[in-house]
């Protein structure tokens, strides 16, 4: 065993198929979690939704209220109007 254990050429192969690789996965992790976090805040949304319209439902708060609590941190093109 007088040759090296790791052979030069052979490990300059595989440093870019490995990187390649590894980088493959953490776009594929990114695009998972990216859509599951979309998907979670979507939900969070409808739900906060529904309990506004109930509580509007039930006359507990006004409408105006409820937009405004609708429309709390978005940009003046993404807001709900009564």
């Amino acid at each position: 065993m007088s040759d090296n254990f790791f052979d030069v050429q052979r490990v300059a192969m595989m440093v870019p198929i490995v990187a390649i690789v590894i980088g493959g996965l953490i776009w594929i992790v990114s695009a998972i979690a990216c859509a599951a976090r979309r998907s979670i805040e979507t939900k969070e949304r409808e739900q906060s939704r529904r309990e506004l319209a109930a509580y509007v439902a039930e006359g507990t708060m006004t409408p105006d209220d409820a937009a405004k609590l609708l429309n709390a941190g978005k940009g003046a093109k993404d807001q709900v109007k009564v």
